[in-house]
């Protein structure tokens, strides 16, 4: 128990079972996914939220894994099997040259932030995989003998940006007062809701520049995807016709 919440606050799950209880057993219970955050959201970036597969509930939940379910179907995850390959192989190689920068150093000063470098391939993976657009999420590591990654696309640098901004403001000590407060008295997060948005402060403020940056990029990604999915079938089916 205690190795699967430690595992939520800070730390990255490699374990199967302790994953398959954090990913099943912990979500059933409200306060493991009671974002401090969430609770000053209003409109849509609430309904966002809470249609979340990860937060979601009951009907919703289910309507949501149905949906999604047919995207990680073996057929499926075999086309993402080489977008994600290539995506741990710039991982490996940027690790591999900061171990070498740090080769000597003092342990307090040699660490790596996993949590970043996991964070950033994720972006990259989720990028490739799921709208067909390279992120570029994985920094260049400046050594010509390695794997090249070409700078950042523009959909993935705002995406990269504001989920750097969403993070630092998420959390408990860097995040909203408001935040806090809904933490200790989450009965009253309607009123918090309404208090934080009449005098928000620059965490909160930074956080819902973030969150819309992160909405807003999302569906110029889905709608571009659409539109040179409808293009391509289009094209098809002027062929056919010849």
């Amino acid at each position: 128990m205690d190795d699967a919440l430690a595992a939520v606050v800070g730390g990255v799950v490699s374990e199967p079972t302790v994953a398959r209880y954090v990913g099943t057993k912990l979500l059933n219970h409200a306060s493991s996914m009671n974002y401090s955050s969430a609770s000053t959201l209003r409109g849509e970036e609430k309904e966002v939220e809470a249609a979340g597969l990860l937060v979601a509930k009951g009907s919703t939940w289910r309507t949501l894994r149905n949906t999604w379910q047919p995207a990680f179907s073996p057929a499926a995850l075999s086309g993402y099997v080489p977008l994600m390959a290539a995506s741990t192989e710039r991982l490996i190689d940027r690790l591999h040259w900061i171990a070498a920068q740090k080769e000597g150093k003092p342990v307090n000063e040699a660490a790596i932030d996993m949590w970043r470098e996991l964070g950033a391939m994720t972006l990259q993976v989720v990028g490739s995989t799921a709208y067909g657009v390279d992120f570029c999420a994985i920094e260049q590591v400046p050594d010509a003998t390695l794997r090249p990654a070409p700078s950042a696309s523009a959909p993935g640098m705002r995406l990269i940006n504001a989920c750097k901004v969403f993070f630092q403001t998420a959390s408990i000590h860097t995040g909203s007062r408001w935040s806090r407060i809904s933490m200790l008295l989450p009965e009253l997060s309607p009123i918090w809701a309404r208090l934080s948005h009449a005098f928000p402060d620059k965490p909160l403020l930074a956080q819902q520049d973030a969150r819309k940056a992160l909405l807003d990029t999302s569906k110029a990604l889905i709608q571009g995807w659409r539109q040179h999915a409808e293009g391509a079938d289009a094209r098809g089916a002027h062929t056919c016709r010849k």
